[in-house]
């Protein structure tokens, strides 16, 4: 089992990663518009500019009320857990496969979904993303990576969406997923743009078990704060 632990092997781990996720972010930008043979792919253009100004907004938000998470979020900590570096490795190809599908619909000349149903993407979008951001200015332990923070003294967070539930970070970045294939225009990317959501269901799940096994407080806020992801459902 993968685990971080020891200055030589938490370098090695960022270092892995962040070279990782550089090569996705590449795939995402560039490799649609390669598979579709032209530039001339509306979709990718709307779901490139929602995303990027939505980042924006989300990063000024988030370093007027809690600027230290945004530094701490550049590197992965000490003692991650093995099973959450597998879910950061899977996470990227599955981000990468929506717009590839909607890139070779452009290629096939599949039909689109009309230009409005862009509107249900950037509404997606934009609420995932003020949940996720409200979440992260709201909790001081918001990393990248799933950790007992302990020599920063992690304690239970209940404050803003956490008083709703347990997970909103994921609540909010699972529905900013399920609006990239209306941003991409993409009838086909519906069918592979959920998977990512699902990965992030399984690691809320992952997260909050451990969270009971290991966090001081956390099995008494679970039972005042009944559901993880959705209000009234799970």
């Amino acid at each position: 089992m993968i685990q971080l632990g020891g200055n030589e092997r938490d370098a090695r781990w960022n270092r892995t990663l962040k070279t990782w996720a550089a090569m996705t972010g590449v795939t995402w930008l560039v490799g649609p518009f390669v598979v579709a043979g032209t530039l001339d792919f509306p979709g990718m253009w709307i779901a490139l500019g929602t995303i990027a100004s939505g980042a924006l907004v989300q990063r000024m938000f988030v370093s007027r009320r809690n600027p230290e998470i945004l530094l701490r979020r550049k590197n992965i900590g000490p003692g991650t857990k093995g099973w959450d570096i597998a879910v950061m490795f899977v996470a990227g190809p599955l981000a990468v496969l929506p717009p590839l599908v909607a890139g070779q619909g452009i290629r096939s000349a599949w039909t689109p979904m009309p230009w409005t149903f862009a509107l249900i993407g950037v509404a997606l979008n934009t609420l995932g993303g003020s949940v996720w951001a409200r979440s992260m200015a709201s909790n001081a332990h918001f990393e990248p990576s799933v950790r007992i923070q302990r020599e920063l003294g992690h304690r239970v967070v209940e404050s803003g969406p956490y008083g709703v539930v347990r997970h909103p970070g994921y609540a909010g970045y699972c529905i900013g997923i399920l609006g990239t294939p209306f941003l991409l225009l993409s009838w086909q990317a519906l069918l592979v743009g959920p998977l990512l959501a699902v990965l992030f269901v399984v690691r809320a799940a992952l997260e909050d078990a451990t969270l009971r096994r290991e966090l001081v407080g956390y099995a008494d806020y679970a039972e005042r704060v009944r559901y993880r992801l959705v209000p009234g459902v799970w």
